[in-house]
């Protein structure tokens, strides 16, 4: 039986591999985040998705990509600095798409 997260969080399908989207497909909004010191995953190929989602949404949803160039894919190897700032651009992503309006 699967848990309510794997459920939420379920891996792409394998044409994912080569970027390849669905056109006219409403996916939801999306921030892909790349880091250029990846030894890993090559910051292109997250490049790529995010332009297939772009060309092939019908949702009107943003589809964005961040890159950080001084990270990596290692856990735990992120400065204070950037965890902080990657969290705090996860967070806006997540309030502005949400529609949640913060008041002062």
């Amino acid at each position: 039986m699967a848990t309510p997260a794997r459920r939420l969080f379920r891996p792409l399908p394998s044409p994912w591999v080569g970027g390849e989207g669905r056109a006219g497909t409403p996916y939801p909004a999306v921030l892909l985040t790349v880091g250029l010191s990846d030894a890993r995953v090559p910051a292109w190929q997250g490049g790529k998705m995010a332009a297939a989602l772009q060309a092939a949404t019908s949702s009107g949803r943003p589809v964005l990509l961040r890159v950080d160039a001084a990270a990596g894919h290692i856990p735990g190897a992120f400065t204070e600095d950037q965890l902080v700032r990657m969290l705090s651009d996860v967070y806006a992503f997540a309030i502005a798409v949400s529609g949640t309006h913060l008041h002062p």
